[in-house]
């Protein structure tokens, strides 16, 4: 079954391990002490991180970084390559839980 929930440090593990999956699939090389430190304190980084699993298996992240009161950035998305084209940044249903 696949959902969506909000991040949580219970996911950490979890969110390095797909990281390392993910980013190379698209030819992106990960930096864990460069650009992708900031994934080692999300909640200082992000106003919200979701993370959308299979199951049990981590296959996507999103987030929202605020720039202002009234502008935020789209960050941090991610999906492994295996689910593209499947309709889930259209999907109906699929709500954070």
């Amino acid at each position: 079954m696949i959902f969506i929930q909000k991040y949580n440090k219970q996911h950490h593990r979890d969110l390095f391990h797909f990281l390392e999956r993910c980013l190379p699939e698209s030819d992106r090389i990960l930096e864990w002490n460069g650009r992708h430190k900031i994934y080692h304190n999300i909640d200082e980084y992000f106003e919200y991180f979701w993370c959308m699993f299979d199951g049990n298996e981590m296959i996507g992240t999103v987030a929202l970084k605020k720039i202002s009161r009234e502008q935020c950035e789209l960050k941090s998305l991610y999906l492994l390559e295996k689910y593209h084209k499947m309709g889930f940044g259209f999907q109906k249903g699929c709500l954070p839980i």
